[in-house]
């Protein structure tokens, strides 16, 4: 016979992403762009590399939100969820509620929403 003791284990991951369905595609940095923060919306130049989609530029189209940081002076990858359910809290806010909608509905369009 063996003894032992029984025990469970509560793990918890926190995570920006909400539900069980996303889609998540690694982009290069544009290399004029000094720094991409975790929770930033970001947008394609050209197909060219991320930027930050702050919704003053309507050549910018919110794509979705980065899930890594890429720090200053590095050309690392970031990956971006495309498609799918991210926690509001966790996405970096605009000043501008006029420019932050505009966020928004890019992103809605593209399949990114906030709850």
């Amino acid at each position: 016979m063996i003894k032992g003791n029984i025990a469970s284990i509560d793990t918890k991951q926190n995570s920006m992403l909400v539900g069980d369905t996303h889609f998540i595609h690694t982009y290069s940095k544009r290399s004029d762009v000094e720094e991409i923060q975790t929770g930033d919306p970001v947008g394609l130049i050209d197909e060219c590399g991320l930027t930050i989609a702050d919704g003053t530029s309507s050549e910018i189209e919110a794509i979705g939100i980065a899930l890594n940081d890429s720090p200053k002076d590095t050309q690392e990858s970031v990956s971006v969820i495309v498609f799918g359910q991210v926690k509001k809290s966790e996405v970096n806010l605009l000043e501008d509620p006029q420019l932050w909608q505009a966020v928004v509905k890019s992103l809605r369009h593209n399949g990114v929403y906030l709850v």
